[in-house]
């Protein structure tokens, strides 16, 4: 059957299609012009919600890391650390700022600043607690990856200090498999060997010595230690 052949002057009687649905779009807006408006506005008082609260948080870390500037400046005197009687200005705006702004970046470094000064104390069990509170708080970014280096070994100091020296390994363990300074390696080594000499696991230690001194990232003065303390294991062995 031969197709119909529409005339140009038949073509140009029919309706055009995006004239067409611009006037049936037109037609609905009308017709739904209060809801729209309605949702325009939850719109733009949502967009006014965000943005405030992100204002809001920048405020909130800006004023927190002021806090922290100030508190560590505020200084550790040593002798109202050692005597816990007396109240310690560093210690004081560290607590404050951790209780009224937790949430915060600045929070991370307050409660590792908060770990050391417990530590000077010998306050043991309040700088681990410290220590893990500084470590959740952690982002997963690179630029954490030294921060938490450190606070692995700190917890390891304390941990060893109290005599956990099952934990402290972990620790120690940590910072050799985390990318870090090398200085902060050597530091871990020796940390494991003394763990492992006060555990009465001689044979233990002299082979963590020896692991650090195969480890090409160990620095000369490290290396004199643990060679010291591995000539004292032979002499017991």
């Amino acid at each position: 059957m031969a197709r119909q052949r529409i005339t140009r002057k038949e073509l140009l009687r029919q309706p055009d299609q995006f004239i067409s649905r611009s006037a049936r779009i037109i037609e609905w807006a009308e017709a739904n012009a209060s809801s729209i408006l309605y949702g325009t506005g939850a719109v733009i008082l949502a967009g006014a919600l965000v943005g405030g609260w992100f204002v809001w948080q920048a405020n909130r870390h800006h004023h927190a890391e002021a806090l922290l500037y100030e508190a560590i400046n505020a200084g550790d005197n040593s002798d109202t650390l050692q005597n816990t009687s007396q109240p310690n200005p560093m210690v004081e705006a560290l607590q404050t700022l951790v209780r009224d702004y937790d949430r915060t970046p600045a929070a991370a470094q307050a409660y590792w600043h908060l770990g050391r000064l417990y530590f000077v104390r010998a306050d043991y069990v309040a700088a681990v607690e410290a220590y893990e509170q500084a470590r959740q708080r952690l982002s997963d970014n690179n630029q954490s990856a030294l921060m938490r280096a450190l606070i692995s070994l700190n917890m390891a100091y304390a941990e060893e200090a109290q005599g956990a020296c099952a934990r402290a390994l972990e620790n120690f363990q940590a910072v050799l498999q985390a990318p870090t300074e090398t200085w902060l390696r050597g530091e871990a080594y020796l940390g494991m060997g003394r763990c492992h000499e006060q555990s009465n696991a001689p044979e233990m230690a002299a082979e963590v010595y020896n692991r650090a001194l195969a480890d090409a990232e160990v620095n000369e003065l490290t290396r004199q230690i643990v060679e010291e303390r591995l000539a004292n294991i032979d002499h017991v062995l």
